[in-house]
């Protein structure tokens, strides 16, 4: 009861003052809030950005001109382009990703101009639509997170005519999960069935720059397992292989390394040797600052405003203890200890920072970005921890008889 009449006391002392501390820290919370806020949504995107803006090699074929016609000539071709991709593959010295550029028909398409492969330059086709063919590699390295649905699975694969397929975040106002579309994909027909969503935040290195699939449709990157019967097949199965052997290689190999197995392979195979090109790495930008950089900056904000808030706390505190002090040293004289005054010392600022902090928290919550109460509140006990620091040395430096014969 009596630390509850202490801490009555010096909450009644300079009311204004209190209310003014109390605004000041609930603004300090809320500045928090907002930063660590950021702070966390600039980690996930450099996290998510983190393969996407590494050097890559990109495998690009050599059939030009005769060689090219020879090529599609040879009767097996298609058995030659699927040992080279099972090569790639399967090889332990890099990551090999299939990021096929593809454009898919749809059929009867009501989607607006926007999803069309080509509208950035005047040559779009209504019904055209962006697509990539990725294998689970892709989805691996980039980093690539389903919004609603899922991923494609191993079974995916399989070349059928009933085939899964992923829309970007901004299909979502024209579908839904399980929608089919009707699609033509390499002159094939097929049925697509709307397995997932991707999230909004997704990106991945398109060899000139960096490219948000929320336009995207997406399918997996078909497995032939039995090659093909007929010309028709062929056909389809041919122009499959060739995208699929022009993938990207994630590898801190150097250059002509890589150039040199591949050329022993194409040799092996008697092909015409594949080329690697080092594609433009990138580097994350947000808000127009370069990521760690933006980091650092709100580090040091966060910094600077902890600092000023147990500046203020601890200075607001010590005045009080100093107005107060000579009915501190009343109670202690009557033999009230000097650690329940601390403990009602403390209790009060972990009061004042415990409103500003359901303030801030609720404020967070509402207007965002959001980030876990959890963190906020071990923020909040180390905050109170290192506010009553000050306070406790000047508690302890009360002298007893001269605080109570007025000489201090």
């Amino acid at each position: 009861m009596v630390i509850i009449n202490l801490i009555r006391d010096s909450l009644k002392t300079n009311k204004k003052i209190n209310i003014l501390l109390i605004l000041q820290i609930t603004m300090v919370f809320i500045l928090i809030c907002f930063s660590f806020g950021f702070l966390h949504q600039t980690n996930l995107k450099t996290l998510q950005l983190k393969n996407t803006t590494k050097t890559l090699y990109k495998i690009n074929d050599n059939f030009l001109g005769e060689a090219e016609k020879k090529f599609f000539q040879q009767p097996d071709n298609v058995y030659i382009l699927n040992s080279l991709y099972k090569w790639l593959s399967q090889n332990s010295e890099f990551d090999y990703i299939v990021a096929n550029h593809q454009s898919v028909y749809v059929y009867n398409s009501k989607l607006p101009s926007k999803f069309e492969y080509g509208v950035s330059t005047g040559n779009n086709v209504h019904g055209e639509i962006n697509s990539l063919q990725v294998n689970s590699e892709f989805l691996t390295y980039f980093n690539i997170t389903a919004e609603e649905g899922r991923l494609f699975n191993k079974e995916d694969y399989n070349l059928k005519n009933s085939i899964p397929i992923l829309l970007g975040s901004e299909f979502k106002e024209y579908f839904k999960l399980h929608d089919h579309l009707q699609l033509s994909y390499l002159s094939k027909h097929f049925d697509g069935e709307v397995i997932g969503f991707i999230d909004d935040d997704c990106y991945y290195n398109d060899s000139y720059n960096l490219r948000k699939l929320d336009q995207y449709i997406i399918l997996p990157s078909f497995e032939v397992e039995n090659l093909p019967q007929n010309s028709e097949d062929k056909s389809f199965d041919l122009k499959l292989y060739l995208d699929k052997c022009g993938g990207l290689l994630a590898t801190d190999m150097q250059a002509n390394y890589l150039q040199r197995i591949i050329t022993e392979k194409c040799y092996e195979l008697d092909i015409i040797p594949y080329q690697i090109e080092g594609l433009i790495s990138f580097y994350p930008s947000i808000w127009g600052m370069e990521g760690e950089k933006l980091q650092k900056l709100i580090n040091m904000l966060i910094i600077i405003i902890t600092i000023s808030y147990i500046f203020c706390i601890s200075i607001s505190t010590a005045s009080k203890i100093r107005l107060l002090k000579k009915d501190y040293a009343v109670y202690i004289a009557n033999g009230f200890g000097m650690g329940k005054i601390f403990i009602s010392v403390v209790a009060e600022i972990a009061l004042i920072n415990f409103i500003a902090f359901i303030i801030a928290v609720f404020g967070n919550q509402i207007f965002g970005p959001r980030i876990p109460i959890s963190q906020l509140s071990i923020f909040y006990l180390a905050i109170t921890l290192a506010s009553i620091v000050y306070p406790y040395k000047l508690l302890t430096k009360i002298d007893i008889s001269k605080t109570l014969r007025g000489d201090s």
